[in-house]
């Protein structure tokens, strides 16, 4: 989990993301995002006009997967 905190610029409040962050996502800012808060407590950003990339999904479950892969086959049991 990463913490950020919000920023000032104008009339705008900014969230600044990472650049290995906007790479993993494939956008770029030309990207389309849709806001949505689903719980009323949590602000969810997803792009709208990508589809997702299967070599980073791979990648992230690859890296899920090791780091996490015995503490799920335990939950899995």
């Amino acid at each position: 989990m990463i913490t950020k905190k919000i920023s000032k610029c104008g009339n705008h409040y900014v969230v600044e993301i990472e650049k290995e962050i906007i790479d993993f996502l494939g956008i770029t800012e030309d990207t389309s995002l849709e806001l949505s808060t689903p719980d009323g407590m949590s602000l969810v950003l997803t792009p709208t006009d990508i589809k997702p990339n299967k070599k980073n999904v791979s990648k992230a479950l690859k890296e899920i997967n090791k780091k996490y892969g015995s503490v799920l086959k335990r939950l899995a049991e």
